[in-house]
């Protein structure tokens, strides 16, 4: 099944709400505190695989609704097919939602779909500095260098070296060259990335379509193998998309390999595939600071505090107004006069920004509420802000590039 197909297949809604007891070592949060904290963690979208937590069962979250982990412990947010991830400020991952086939990285003893967040069985001593899910697998950076890896395998996109390609329900270490240190790490639908200290790019899974960026569409790699990126180049930051990647440079220059056939690849002109990384055609004068790489979408933050997006648009996910097909060279999102966006993320028919001033805008479909705005169905072709309670302020958003729910980080006035 591709990347393509898997990620428009959403299953019923669960019968019952779920109770969620507390996780070991860590206070939760009731999720309808009488008064609630300074800062809180919540969440909104589809309710699927228990990835609402204390309110799978309950229907689709249309709004924010409170999620049971301290705000203050956060640093960062992430969302899978159907499974949600939280990095800890203490380097910890906590892991809840689908667990089927071990992506949740809690063990073997706890199949199915958990409601619960769970800690992530890292190796001894280590802590997490980043995590990514791909759909049925995730990545991780850790602050030794080192980079594990959990979750489905079919496609050698663990990059173990494991020649029965089984799923692990443990992280396991990736065998990427022992004298790099690696500082994060993203997965694909079927294939993973890890970003050296150095700069450079090393990749391994499903090669199918280019993704692995070295210049073959050999089927797969079990072995992480380095992106030829053009001499000179530099990368600081990497982001995976269902089956195409970006890269921004240390001059703030986008690259892109991969999928190409929606545009995703911003070059300008009709590719289906790029086996190597290439130029996204973004106008000269422009510096970007930040990259998100979606469901055949892709989206860049300007140094300026500006949007662009290139890809598919069917529902009207490159913000810009229109439905148009698709549209293969960078556009300006149509944001509300004066605003300035410090944080962009998306998901499978949506993106997400967080604005300077602490609301979110969201654009593209809403079939399950996916852009927080009180109702389901439909879509908006420019951005409109998630409803947020007043008083409150945005600070952090999360999603994953197949995802249907976010999670965010909420200030509230005292």
């Amino acid at each position: 099944m591709s990347w393509r197909t898997r990620s428009r297949i959403l299953a019923a809604a669960l019968a019952a709400a779920v109770i969620v007891p507390a996780v070991p070592g860590l206070a939760l949060a009731a999720p309808a505190a009488a008064s609630p904290p300074r800062t809180s963690l919540v969440i909104w979208g589809i309710d699927h695989g228990k990835i609402l937590g204390p309110w799978a069962g309950t229907g689709n979250a249309t709004r924010p609704r409170p999620f049971p982990i301290p705000a203050s412990t956060v640093a960062e947010t992430r969302i899978g097919c159907s499974s949600g991830y939280v990095l800890t400020k203490a380097g910890q991952i906590l892991a809840w939602g689908d667990n089927r086939i071990g992506q949740l990285g809690i063990g073997p003893t706890h199949p199915g779909q958990i409601a619960t967040p769970m800690p992530v069985r890292l190796p001894s001593g280590s802590r997490a500095v980043s995590v990514q899910p791909g759909c049925d697998h995730v990545v991780a950076a850790l602050s030794t260098g080192k980079v594990v890896a959990w979750g489905r395998d079919d496609h050698g996109q663990l990059g173990d070296n494991d020649p029965d390609l089984t799923a692990k329900s443990r992280p396991v270490a990736v065998d990427l060259p022992g004298n790099l240190r690696f500082t994060a790490a993203c997965a694909g639908f079927d294939y993973s990335m890890a970003l050296s200290a150095t700069g450079r790019v090393w990749a391994w899974g499903n090669n199918e379509h280019g993704q692995l960026g070295n210049g073959t569409t050999e089927f797969e790699d079990h072995t992480p193998v380095p992106v030829k990126l053009p001499a000179g180049l530099r990368v600081t930051a990497i982001s995976c998309g269902g089956g195409h990647t970006l890269a921004l440079t240390s001059a703030g220059r986008v690259l892109a390999w991969g999928e190409g056939s929606g545009g995703e690849l911003g070059s300008g002109i009709p590719r289906r595939i790029s086996r190597v990384p290439l130029p996204v055609n973004l106008p000269a004068m422009i510096r970007i600071r930040s990259v998100f790489a979606a469901v055949g979408t892709s989206m860049a933050l300007s140094t300026t505090g500006k949007v662009w997006t290139w890809g598919f648009n069917d529902r009207g996910q490159l913000g810009n107004g229109s439905t148009v097909d698709h549209r293969r060279r960078p556009g300006l999102v149509r944001l509300p006069a004066g605003t300035t966006v410090r944080q962009i993320t998306g998901g499978a028919t949506y993106d997400l920004v967080l604005t300077t001033r602490g609301t979110i805008l969201a654009w593209g479909g809403n079939d399950f509420g996916e852009l927080g705005i009180g109702k389901a169905g439909g879509q908006s072709r420019v951005p409109v802000a998630v409803h947020l309670r007043a008083g409150q302020t945005a600070v952090h958003i999360g999603t994953g590039w197949d995802s249907s729910d976010t999670l965010a980080i909420i200030r509230s006035r005292r």
